[in-house]
């Protein structure tokens, strides 16, 4: 479901000890609040794998102690943060305005904007924007998409693609369970980073210069015992974000209401840098599993329009292999009316991925492949055609999401228009 007036999505799938959701927070401000716009969270397999740290413990020196504080940063949320400044600025600090706001529940409240909604049986999927949550700066764009693709009853993993232009600097959080981080393609060395006042995170150590396509493994330690004996649950996240810097760190949370029971999350930095109004497009893959990973690889591919003019980094396809064999193509397009010398999705309406031989007009899609290299399944959000291998699809105009299954010139509709 999405409550768009609450700016709260949560796309859930499995049943019994499989169920699992994906939560996206697209607001923020409020009374009470966290500076935590376009923050999302992961609960798969019993635990919750992406948690917010909760209410903020002022049992450590009151309201506007670091600690305290350092709760409702956007830093301490699983977003992004723009040039080392808070969502909303000044969070958490005695500030004499908000007290004469006293406890209005629309203190400073923001919202942002759903722009892309599918909810299919296999791929759940949501896009939204939200420029106006960083409170007093200029923001360009700032947008998130998020989906939950199923592979069985089982198995599944999440698509996170998140668009920024502005500022100098951007830096992606990811906040994860106890336990530890194993890495795979990143060189890890002690590194500084100045992540500004009362982030409370240590033990940086990271890479400068990393491939696109490492990634990390968050080993699970069932910290309260909610597992049955001998289960263990791991979360891997691979990243595909040019030019950034990365680091693993250890960010502080504590228990309860007295000042003696505290613990270091493990987390994730993902650093990026440019010029004035930096443009940025972070793309990550989540995966929870108990046993062993369904996914054999994933690659970036290049996409280009009908003339043969490449999209720029904005936009997203993905090829994920599973390790049966089996492939799938998420394309994931920029709409956003910004200035720029590089090809425009938004004007072309078309996105051709070569290596498959696709065209299609979608602004998100998903195609799946068999052994035999055709199509079994697809899925389009906001787009009328599809045309790859075996499949050629039309709809008479753009729907905003349908899905189905294929067999032979059979095309079985699992939801959307017939």
């Amino acid at each position: 479901f999405n409550k768009s007036g609450w700016c709260l999505a949560f796309l859930t799938s499995g049943n019994g000890e499989n169920k699992r959701t994906v939560w996206f927070n697209y607001g923020n401000g409020g009374n009470h609040c966290h500076a935590d716009g376009m923050n999302i969270g992961l609960f798969a397999y019993g635990l919750d794998l992406l948690p917010g740290f909760g209410y903020p413990p002022v049992q450590f020196g009151g309201w506007y102690s670091d600690r305290a504080i350092w709760y409702r940063k956007t830093a301490a949320h699983n977003t992004i943060v723009i040039d080392g400044e808070d969502q909303i600025p000044h969070i958490g600090e005695d500030i004499p305005e908000d007290r004469k706001l006293g406890m209005d529940p629309a203190k400073k409240l923001r919202q942002g904007k759903t722009t892309l909604w599918g909810n299919g049986k296999l791929v759940k999927v949501i896009r939204a924007k939200g420029d106006t949550l960083y409170q007093g700066k200029q923001i360009k764009l700032y947008e998130r998409t998020v989906a939950l693709i199923d592979l069985s009853d089982d198995h599944f993993y999440v698509i996170d693609i998140f668009r920024i232009i502005s500022g100098k600097e951007h830096v992606k959080y990811l906040h994860g369970y106890f336990g530890e981080i194993l890495t795979e393609g990143l060189n890890l060395q002690p590194m500084k980073l100045d992540l500004g006042e009362r982030v409370l995170m240590q033990d940086f150590v990271g890479d400068s210069h990393p491939m696109p396509g490492w990634n990390a493994i968050w080993k699970i330690n069932d910290y309260y015992g909610y597992l049955p004996d001998g289960k263990n649950v791991y979360l891997r996240y691979t990243d595909f974000t040019p030019n950034v810097a990365v680091a693993k760190a250890k960010s502080w949370v504590a228990f309860g209401y007295d000042n003696s029971r505290e613990a270091f999350l493990p987390s994730l930095v993902i650093h990026r840098t440019g010029e004035n109004e930096l443009s940025s497009t972070f793309v990550g893959i989540l995966e929870a599993f108990e046993k062993s990973s369904s996914i054999g690889k994933i690659r970036r591919l290049q996409m280009t329009d009908g003339d043969g003019n490449v999209y720029d980094e904005m936009n997203v396809a993905l090829e994920i292999e599973l390790v049966d064999g089996e492939k799938q193509l998420i394309a994931a397009m920029n709409v956003a009316k910004v200035d720029s010398v590089a090809q425009n999705f938004k004007e072309t309406r078309q996105v051709i991925v070569p290596e498959w031989g696709l065209v299609a007009d979608a602004e998100f899609a998903r195609f799946q492949k068999n052994e035999s290299g055709e199509i079994d399944y697809f899925s389009l959000a906001n787009g009328s055609y599809a045309k790859v291998a075996n499949l050629k699809f039309h709809l008479s105009k753009k729907t905003d999401f349908v899905e189905a299954k294929v067999s032979g010139k059979q095309v079985e509709r699992l939801f959307g228009e017939e």
